[in-house]
């Protein structure tokens, strides 16, 4: 968990945060290393 937040989703009445940056540059990594 990086703390911070770019993204917010409402679902079933809650709402959700996050971080869509660091979900692709962990993909790119994860991409790069394979």
């Amino acid at each position: 968990d990086i703390g911070a937040v770019n993204a917010i989703i409402r679902r079933d009445g809650k709402l959700l945060g996050y971080n869509t940056d660091y979900i692709g540059a962990i993909s790119a990594i994860e991409d790069a290393l394979r």
